[in-house]
């Protein structure tokens, strides 16, 4: 089977080309509110501050914030992660 070469104005298209594309998109932009929603609901219910949280998961406070609002996208593993630390089914953060 031959290899397609996808190019953008710049060159080849990259991972973080794909990222922003679809982390742009409307549904995936209410995606990410609904995320972002639960994220807070669950650190909220387990009486975590961001500090706390973002120590337990690995990632940085300001992150983390992001996250919750809704303003940055994450990719499946780091999603699986936070669902693990926050002991919820990964299907609860898409609610």
């Amino acid at each position: 089977m031959k290899k397609t070469n996808i190019t953008n104005h710049k060159g080849a298209i990259t991972d973080k080309d794909i990222v922003n594309v679809s982390c742009n998109s409307t549904g995936i932009k209410e995606l990410k509110l609904r995320i972002g929603d639960n994220l807070f609901a669950i650190r909220k219910s387990r009486g975590w501050s961001l500090m706390q949280a973002s120590n337990l998961i690995g990632v940085k406070k300001s992150r983390l914030d992001s996250l919750e609002r809704g303003q940055t996208c994450m990719n499946m593993s780091r999603l699986i992660n936070l669902a693990n630390v926050y002991q919820v089914d990964i299907s609860t953060l898409f609610r």
